[in-house]
């Protein structure tokens, strides 16, 4: 039985302000740009055994929440957890199909202290202060590498990022892929890992980012 914390927090191209260190009796001065491209994080923790893993989605709402669960579910393998979430109105829409292996509870309104993983995005957006990206793509690049190399107290947080899948439009297209013989489906506003050859409906896969080992926290 695993207890998992879960959240989701926005990350994008706009700056994240913090403070900076002078010299006595000189104004600080920070380059500030204010893009407004950006995405969703969705993500878990687990303190006791530091186990994580994370998703990142273009959108926050009931269907990318549900397909995150599901994505979870199966990451999760025959283990059962227990999943702490706040009251947002997706975590408890009517139309959520709650896989077996995962037992939803929610913490008291307005109490994001009660969960362990509001420290950790706390600590990850502290480590993205005054990062100017140019595009999304280097933020991801960026936040892999955190996930993948930061020390958090003693422990090393996870290998991925796990692209989303957003099934919105029919029309798809293949990207080539640099390396290990396998290409992306670009589906509507989401990444899917797809074979080389693409035939019929788009069936959910993997993280495109790695090799689908579950991150650790």
């Amino acid at each position: 039985m695993k207890y998992l914390c879960q959240d989701e927090t926005r990350l994008g191209l706009k700056t994240i302000p913090g403070r900076l260190i002078t010299a006595i009796g000189i104004n600080p001065q920070g380059s500030h740009q204010w893009q407004r491209q950006s995405f969703y994080l969705y993500g878990v923790v687990e303190p006791l055994t530091r186990y994580s893993f994370f998703y990142k989605f273009s959108h926050l709402d009931n269907d990318f929440f549900q397909r995150f669960v599901e994505l979870l579910s199966k990451d999760l393998g025959d283990a059962v957890a227990v999943l702490q979430l706040d009251q947002g109105r997706f975590h408890q829409a009517n139309t959520l199909d709650w896989p077996k292996n995962i037992i939803p509870i929610f913490q008291t309104p307005h109490s994001p202290e009660l969960n362990s993983i509001e420290q950790f995005w706390q600590f990850l957006k502290a480590q993205l202060q005054w990062q100017n990206c140019p595009a999304l793509a280097q933020l991801c690049q960026r936040l892999t590498s955190l996930l993948s190399d930061t020390i958090i107290g003693t422990s090393v947080t996870g290998e991925a990022i796990r692209e989303g899948i957003a099934i919105f439009q029919h029309s798809a297209c293949i990207i080539p892929s640099k390396g290990k013989g396998t290409n992306y489906l670009q589906i509507g506003r989401g990444i899917l890992l797809t074979p080389t050859v693409y035939t019929g409906r788009p069936q959910p896969s993997q993280n495109p980012l790695n090799s689908g080992i579950p991150g650790h926290l």
